[in-house]
């Protein structure tokens, strides 16, 4: 038998190749970024005691030093990031305790282009 979040977990699996994601081109570095941030979301999903599926609401996307400013100029990848993490929110009735943020941070251990 399956139970609850194993099916929230094949939906979610789903989303990565679903709505979510068409906002992003396939084998984009944009399209892996949001295919991470979900997956992140999904690792840190916890059901609260009336049994609702609440997910973390800030994200820290790690990212070679020489592409930090880049990204964080970028207001319009973040914004579509955030709208990824809200549509899989909204699709599986998962909420948050905030709307979603994602803080972008230098990771020397980040390979360059990865």
């Amino acid at each position: 038998m399956v139970n609850g979040l194993d099916k929230l977990e094949q939906r979610l699996k789903s989303l990565i190749e679903g709505s979510a994601l068409r906002l992003f081109s396939d084998d984009t570095p944009d399209h892996r970024l949001a295919e991470r941030l979900i997956d992140a979301l999904h690792a840190e999903l916890h059901t609260l005691p009336d049994g609702s599926v609440q997910a973390p609401h800030m994200f820290a996307l790690n990212v070679n030093p020489g592409y930090v400013q880049e990204i964080r100029d970028n207001q319009t990848l973040l914004d579509r990031l955030g709208a990824a993490l809200a549509q899989v929110a909204s699709d599986n009735a998962i909420t948050f305790e905030a709307a979603p943020s994602i803080t972008v941070f230098p990771d020397g251990s980040v390979p360059d282009g990865a």
